[in-house]
């Protein structure tokens, strides 16, 4: 190899186009951080503490499918003043999640709505609510107490993996999408512990997108499920043409095994043993699929008034009216996959819980008694998955298909 001397211009010249690529790239980044600042909502008054006692003021505790559907119907109404609490700006929409993270060029204007389109009238007030007095009449937000006349907890569950986001902004979270997805294309192997729908999805997408992308050979994906069986809450005639699809796209499917992790402290990396005994590592990729957990945890802080309203499974207990389950509270609710409402946990579900919470809400301003979720019109949770496995033949004989409706 030869040394060459070079003048400080050609050294210049030599990284010239990487620096337009980058200055590209951050100009678009920034031009959305300056959308977001510019927000209307950053610019008002403090939220007073206390009511003006002209409106009733409905506080909102998430903005996902039941916090975004309450206050969309509320928000437009002149008696009541809507505050919306939220860890992020945006509502997501989390059944589209799977092929945000397989192939990020979807994740877009329509995977995250801005909460103050919808909320324009009210609040909306980015931060954590942490808890709520004895009193049930102000939350604690971002240390700030604020009052409320009715209380919708809307707070929805979470995955040990990063299918929901808790990212305050637009752009944190599309440059998240941006690192898993690069973290996904370098993957030679991927384990995916849990083969419910989930599991599936991501499997299926992983090995139909990345095949042969970017690597000389397929993509390896090991999926482990304790069940006897995939999808466990489809029909056995699904359950078999999911185990079918997979194997046809060379997903290796282990059954029977629960798989916990473990720390290994002098290795400093965590270890995956079976029951079995058998220990799942070198995975260059680790997916938890093993079904959602309540974020229950506001009811827990700060007062014991709403202790015995969690049951064993850490889910709000509430009336088939959506009001919390507790003798004095009445102008508490609470809907969507937080509830134990025994229902199919879907987006759906969340959204037709919203609707009730917010009729119920006008009819009790209205001194009427509220309603039975199926009740006036009102849709019944569902009960069976609005999901399934179908077998799409073509021509060429094609394997069966997994499809989920949230």
């Amino acid at each position: 190899m030869e040394w060459q001397n070079f003048t400080a211009n050609e050294l210049i010249a030599i990284f010239e186009e990487a620096e337009a690529e980058i200055m590209e790239y951050l100009s678009k980044k920034m031009s959305s951080f300056r959308r977001s600042m510019d927000s209307p909502r950053n610019f008002k008054a403090p939220l007073p503490a206390e009511t003006d006692g002209t409106r009733k003021r409905v506080v909102i505790v998430g903005g996902g499918f039941t916090g975004c559907t309450v206050a969309s119907i509320l928000d437009p109404m002149t008696r009541f003043e809507v505050v919306l609490i939220d860890n992020k700006d945006s509502f997501e929409y989390t059944p589209s999640l799977i092929k945000n993270l397989v192939s990020p060029e979807h994740f877009s204007s329509s995977v995250r709505i801005p909460h103050n389109t919808y909320v324009k009238n009210g609040r909306v007030i980015i931060g954590h609510a942490h808890g709520i007095s004895s009193s049930a009449r102000h939350i604690l937000v971002n240390d700030t107490e604020i009052s409320f006349d009715y209380l919708v907890l809307a707070t929805g569950s979470t995955y040990r993996s990063q299918f929901k986001s808790s990212d305050t902004s637009t752009l944190y979270r599309a440059s998240q999408i941006d690192n898993e997805t690069r973290e996904l294309r370098k993957a030679n192997s991927i384990l995916i512990i849990g083969g419910g729908l989930v599991g599936c999805e991501l499997a299926s997408e992983v090995s139909r997108v990345y095949d042969g992308i970017d690597r000389p050979k397929k993509t390896k994906i090991t999926m482990v499920e304790s069940g006897k069986s995939l999808v466990q809450r489809s029909t056995p005639k699904q359950q078999k043409y999911a185990a079918q699809y997979l194997e046809k796209l060379g997903v290796e499917v282990i059954l029977g095994e629960r798989v916990i992790p473990f720390e290994d402290f002098h290795k400093g990396e965590t270890v995956y043993v079976g029951a079995s005994g058998k220990r799942y590592t070198g995975y260059d990729k680790v997916f938890f699929a093993t079904g959602t957990r309540p974020a229950s945890e506001i009811l827990l802080r700060e007062t014991d008034e709403f202790a015995n309203c969690i049951d064993c499974n850490g889910r709000i207990c509430v009336k088939p009216t959506l009001q919390v389950d507790h003798w004095l509270f009445q102008h508490v609710f609470s809907g969507g996959d937080v509830t134990n409402v025994k229902e199919e946990k879907t987006g759906y579900a969340a959204t037709l819980a919203g609707v009730v919470i917010a009729r119920n809400i006008c009819r009790l301003v209205k001194g009427k008694q509220p309603i039975r979720q199926s009740e006036c019109g009102t849709i019944a949770p569902p009960q069976k998955p609005l999901h399934g496995v179908s077998r799409q033949e073509t021509h060429a004989g094609q394997a069966p298909e997994c499809a989920r409706q949230t």
